[in-house]
């Protein structure tokens, strides 16, 4: 089991166990908010750790991968421990021009931005990489550190599995750690790595999706082992693979999204001796609540909301088209006063979730447009949630007859979006 320990300002200290795939399902119970490494409402982090080559005693490259990851303040160094006691990996010769990281900061594409590291030079068990001052060194999802190049790298402890760990420690002193299964083999053994080498970061529910991964054998004997693909913990493919060492081969399968998919599914490619995996966030996927959920309910408060949606630019208009006629939904009588929107919003100086005024509007019939003030920044980053009704005011839809329904919500401006919703009354 992989271990993750979130050491927090304060003194505050939270700790998981993790399966293989290094996915921690209930994180955000057991991290406090006061951290600057914020827990994602509805996200997974993921870790993961590739030795290249894997086997015992020898310099070795180790790239860690941790997704999902959020500092909005400036992180100052990382703190590699390989220390296991009566082993441990060896830093050597090793200086900064040896290790990179790279951080994710553009929330609208998925690069990677190479942030300097001030002179040093390693050696023992643990090393310190501190990051110069004068770049921007917030992360918004994704960090790789990149321990080792071809010529020089870490010395891989003796045989067996190992336990090491990275320390995010931002300027104000706040901490995170993370750790990642690193297992080393015999000479003559094969060590089968595992690499996506490409999913999308979002993509919209009822759309496919294609993941492509290479496998190298980056032992020193020839093998054969299964590798499989799987979407969550359902498993959607799987291959032999036989490879030399020093060999390699990539494969490529595709998965095609449901909106019961959202937030978000993990990939996850597994060998038997090594584990990727990635995030991809599902977009667009709308929930209807209705309060209360009664037939002909004359006020009845519908909460639309959508955890992420895929939409570039600001918005100007939402509009929700509900089933007609006689036994049919009506928005009579509703007002921009009974309206609610809330929305994740791109700012010039990071993510704002803000209330959003609606425009002077009198509702009837089945479908209504809420005009959004002009007033304010509508460039929609994540969530969006619309109330349509007031319990305490006492307003709210008129419910439509028992059935099975089907509404439609649609923002318009600088894109548009549409959501189908399907519901039972």
């Amino acid at each position: 089991m992989k271990r993750r320990t979130f050491l927090l300002g304060g003194g505050l200290l939270a700790s998981l166990s993790l399966g293989a795939t290094a996915t921690n399902a209930a994180i955000q119970d057991a991290v406090s908010a006061v951290s600057d490494f914020r827990v994602i409402e509805q996200a997974d982090y993921t870790v993961s750790l590739t030795p290249n080559p894997a086997s015992a005693g020898v310099e070795s490259i180790h790239t860690w991968e941790i997704n999902n990851i959020t500092s909005t303040e400036d992180v100052d160094r990382i703190v590699a421990d390989y220390d296991f006691g009566t082993d441990g990996a060896g830093f050597g010769s090793l200086s900064n021009d040896e290790v990179t990281v790279e951080f994710e900061q553009n929330p609208n594409n998925n690069n990677l931005k190479n942030i300097r590291i001030n002179n040093d030079d390693y050696s023992g068990t643990t090393a310190t990489f501190d990051l110069d001052g004068g770049y921007d060194r917030t992360i918004n999802d994704r960090a790789v550190i990149t321990i080792g190049v071809d010529t020089a790298g870490i010395q891989n402890p003796s045989a067996g599995t190992y336990e090491p760990t990275l320390r995010f420690i931002t300027d104000s002193g706040d901490e995170a750690t993370f750790s990642a299964e690193l297992k080393t083999t015999d000479t003559g053994e094969a060590f089968f790595a595992v690499d996506i080498l490409s999913a999308p970061d979002v993509v919209s529910a009822g759309n496919s999706f294609s993941t492509d991964f290479e496998v190298s054998n980056t032992g020193d004997a020839t093998d054969t082992q299964t590798v499989t693909w799987s979407v969550d913990t359902t498993e959607i493919g799987s291959d032999s693979f036989t490879l030399a060492p020093t060999d390699s081969r990539s494969d490529t399968f595709s998965y095609t999204t449901e909106e019961t998919d959202a937030p978000s599914v993990d990939v996850v490619v597994a060998s038997d001796d090594n584990t990727a995996s990635q995030t991809v966030t599902i977009a667009d996927a709308f929930s209807i609540t209705l309060d209360p959920p009664k037939q002909n309910e004359k006020n009845s408060v519908h909460t639309w909301e959508s955890g992420y949606v895929n939409y570039s630019g600001e918005v100007d208009t939402i509009t929700v088209d509900y089933p007609g006629g006689n036994k049919g939904f009506s928005l009579d009588g509703l007002t921009d006063a009974d309206i609610t929107v809330v929305m994740e919003r791109q700012l010039s100086d990071g993510i704002d979730k803000s209330e959003i005024d609606v425009n002077s509007g009198n509702y009837t019939g089945s479908s209504a447009t809420f005009d959004l003030s002009g007033n304010y920044n509508t460039d929609l980053a994540g969530e969006l949630s619309v109330t349509i009704g007031d319990s305490a005011s006492g307003t709210g839809v008129e419910n439509g007859g028992k059935d099975k329904h089907t509404a439609t919500i649609t923002l318009n401006g600088e894109d548009t979006v549409t959501d189908d919703v399907k519901f039972t009354i």
